[in-house]
């Protein structure tokens, strides 16, 4: 038996994929916040998790246990998922043998049009003021950040760490899918969903199952994203309603970032607009205006 430590942020998509499933399989676990988007970029998030991202489960031995095991660290929310097939009781509910090949085939087209990615790039492409602070602002300060770490004793002493940061620079150099792009996937996502439900109430019949905890979070989000060239079929709208009705989705409580991050970036620029105005002001009133 394992403790289980879940490196979490509320409003990262992959982060709500990995707790529904473990609030429905009745999971003991702690969390731990994870700030975003600057604190999975730290050395000592670094040594959690090599790809920096959120979620991330540490699975530890318990003490006295009479086992050579040791400590193992998931970084991949599909990962976090499949290890609750192996727990006992509601883990075998959600992911019953005779029904694998079918909640791998929904969780490969979930995967495969990222929610996250279409909700950014959505209100980007809609938000000149979103899209030129993400763009000017948190990305350059994100990579300054970064080049900071990098030069961190803690970094440059550590071929690991060192190895980390290389990895993540490689990354953020590939250029994502557009949105037209984005878009397309999730309509085809969003049309085997709607096929899916033909069978019953829950994507494979009248079960329910991992399949269903993670598609209702994509889908919810794709409904916030409110991109209307992404269709969303009533069918797939009664499957989100019901799957918003159990107990596990209170607990997970998903949350869209967009209306997070925009609050804080407009009262950033609400603020730098009124300090700027105050220094005009003062300056004004000291000098003249000439």
């Amino acid at each position: 038996m394992k403790l289980l430590k879940l490196y979490d942020n509320p409003r990262s998509i992959h982060a709500q994929y990995a707790r529904v499933v473990l609030d429905e399989s009745g999971a003991e676990y702690k969390k731990e916040l994870v700030e975003l988007p600057l604190g999975n970029l730290h050395p000592s998030y670094a040594r959690v998790s090599p790809v920096l991202s959120v979620p991330a489960l540490e699975l530890v031995p318990k003490e006295g246990a009479n086992n050579n095991e040791s400590k193992v660290i998931l970084t991949d929310s599909r990962d976090i998922i499949k290890y609750c097939a192996g727990l006992e009781g509601s883990g075998k509910r959600l992911f019953p043998e005779e029904k694998r090949v079918e909640i791998d085939e929904v969780l490969d087209m979930i995967y495969s049009a990222n929610g996250g990615q279409i909700s950014f790039q959505s209100q980007q492409a809609r938000d000149p003021l979103f899209r030129f602070v993400l763009s000017h602002v948190i990305g350059p300060y994100r990579t300054k950040l970064v080049r900071r770490y990098v030069t961190d004793p803690e970094v440059t002493n550590s071929l690991h760490l060192k190895k980390v940061y290389e990895a993540f620079g490689e990354r953020s150099a590939r250029q994502g899918p557009s949105l037209e792009d984005l878009s397309l996937r999730a309509n085809k996502v969003m049309s085997f969903l709607h096929g899916k439900l033909e069978k019953g109430p829950w994507l494979l019949g009248q079960d329910h199952t991992a399949a269903d905890c993670v598609a209702a979070i994509w889908v919810q989000w794709i409904v916030w994203a409110d991109d209307p060239s992404i269709t969303v079929t009533p069918r797939v709208l009664s499957f989100l309603h019901q799957a918003r009705q159990r107990p596990a989705w209170d607990e997970t409580a998903p949350m869209w970032v967009i209306p997070y991050v925009k609050t804080r970036l407009y009262a950033a620029a609400a603020l730098a607009g009124c300090a700027a105005a105050g220094m005009i002001s003062l300056c004004v009133m000291r000098f003249g205006w000439k």
